[in-house]
């Protein structure tokens, strides 16, 4: 995978960055924690001057100074770095340059929180030259601003600019309400702040080539956050048409809770950056508070959405057939693995999760050996008795789902597969063969990791995809279906269990 290596360059002490190839990446963090700095060494991929363009420097050695600064670029083997010397970057080796052009974006696009972003063309307009604007203009400005307005989206084509459709070259303008048989116009300098955003925006995706890098740092600015997902959206079908990477930085909850691909970026004292790839929003938003419209009484935080169904499952099966008293409101958030589950749970109470509300996180039934192993092991590491203490100093609020989830309900299927076979009918009200699809999947001959979660996930997506195609019913509401289907199972046969999990939480 290609990487970027960040060393001592302004307040991060350390940074490395795997750099995501399609597709649509929302980038979030606290301020200062280097997103602007990672999205111009990312532009630096196609464009030579993005390090003088950002990275200012002043002629007094003691302001702006990146002496000590070192970014290196790596993919497949071969690697370039650039230091900071003379007012210059100077790569080493001096024809790394190859380096960077492997990586197969042939064009990056920058749009920063500043300059042309906010560009509006002042130029009087000679009424003459007025056209239709092209049809990308009209449509996507009407898709992302969820209107017909601009249906009637005209440009004029300026003097004494160049060819091509760059946005220097045309002023954009609105028809109003013709007067005295004379038509008159709005142009772009009374449109909306947001609209000259979004305006500006497509005016650089119109030219973009396929397979390119797209950067917009604070893509939020000046926009409802309803424009904000529907530009999202917009951009996400876009990317998929051109083949394009488009990483996004934000601090828009709006934003961040409808990522397609989440990534976080936590910079510690020390200057060090950890990043997260692909997680949930929970661990994006935790200094956003959760209760929003209505506080909840309990919030569970636990490891991914597979743990999320089943906790929530039990729970139902828990007020609707075994305590039937008043339920509180509950809010179950997904956040990555054990550790961060159990660090968040920890750190919420400071500024997170209001002081009324109870917090406890769930975590799969294979952390608890994980646990028990550690508490055995006489001579631990220093990083073994870190995650020791951890868990001892948050055993209060740690609970354990009965199963890991994806291989409890695996495990429950493949347990004579027949005698699921009508019970999952009536179920999903539909007719399928479990024990077909697990006979299926089994004959497709697979070699399975030999981590029996890993190979879980595997089958259990297999028998996902078949229900859903047998059904009809979109796959998140199957992985429900199926975490109430083992719920009810599961409490049926385990009626004092499931009382000695959740009695001491909500009596």
């Amino acid at each position: 995978m290609p990487t970027i290596k960040i060393e001592n360059l302004k307040n991060i002490t350390l940074l490395e960055f795997i750099i995501p190839i399609g597709g649509v990446h929302i980038l979030t963090s606290i301020n200062g924690s280097g997103k602007t700095t990672l999205l111009t060494c990312l532009e630096r991929l196609a464009n030579s001057y993005a390090f003088q363009r950002h990275f200012r420097t002043s002629s007094n050695i003691q302001f702006d100074n990146f002496q000590n600064s070192k970014i290196t670029y790596s993919h497949n083997g071969a690697a370039v770095s650039y230091k900071y010397k003379n007012t210059n970057w100077t790569p080493t080796p001096k024809k790394g340059s190859q380096v960077l052009k492997s990586m197969g974006f042939g064009q990056v696009v920058f749009l920063t929180s500043a300059g042309e972003r906010f560009y509006v063309q002042t130029q009087e307009l000679d009424t003459s030259k007025i056209i239709s604007a092209p049809a990308f203009f009209k449509d996507g400005m009407n898709e992302i601003f969820q209107t017909t307005k601009f249906n009637d989206l005209r440009r004029v084509k300026l003097s004494g600019k160049g060819k091509g459709n760059k946005r220097r070259n045309f002023g954009f303008l609105l028809p109003s309400i013709s007067q005295a048989g004379q038509s008159r116009y709005f142009t772009e300098r009374n449109f909306s702040l947001g609209e000259v955003l979004i305006l500006n925006a497509l005016s650089e995706l119109i030219n973009v080539a396929d397979n390119s890098l797209v950067l917009i740092d604070e893509v939020e600015l000046a926009l409802h956050p309803r424009v904000q997902v529907k530009f999202l959206n917009y951009l996400t079908r876009i990317a998929t048409q051109k083949n394009l990477t488009v990483i996004l930085s934000t601090h828009s909850s709006s934003l961040i809770k409808a990522a397609p691909k989440l990534i976080y970026l936590e910079r510690q004292t020390t200057g060090i950056v950890d990043i997260e790839y692909d997680c949930y929003p929970a661990i994006a938003l935790q200094n956003v508070a959760v209760q929003e419209e209505v506080q909840p009484d309990i919030v569970f935080f636990v490891e991914d959405e597979a743990a999320k169904y089943l906790l929530e499952e039990l729970v139902n099966y828990y007020f609707t057939r075994i305590n039937v008293i008043r339920r509180p409101i509950i809010k179950t958030l997904p956040v990555a693995g054990y550790k961060q589950t159990i660090k968040l749970t920890e750190a919420s109470a400071v500024y997170l999760i209001p002081a009324n509300t109870k917090v406890m996180c769930f975590l799969d039934l294979d952390v608890l050996n994980t646990f028990n192993n550690l508490q055995a092991k006489p001579n631990k590491t220093p990083a073994e008795l870190a995650e020791f203490t951890m868990f001892n100093s948050n055993a209060a609020s740690i609970k354990y789902l009965p199963i890991t989830p994806e291989l409890g309900i695996v495990n429950l299927l493949n347990t004579n597969p027949n005698q699921h076979i009508q019970p999952l009918q009536l179920h999903f009200n539909s007719v399928f063969d479990i024990a077909q699809i697990i006979a299926d999947e089994l004959n497709r001959g697979l070699v399975y990791s030999a981590n029996p979660r890993t190979a879980a996930k595997e089958k259990i997506t297999y028998y996902i995809d078949r229900i859903k195609q047998a059904t009809n019913i979109d796959e998140k509401r199957v992985k429900i279906m199926l975490s109430q289907y083992f719920a009810t199972l599961y409490g049926q046969a385990n009626l004092g269990r499931l009382q000695g999990l959740f009695n001491p939480i909500f009596n």
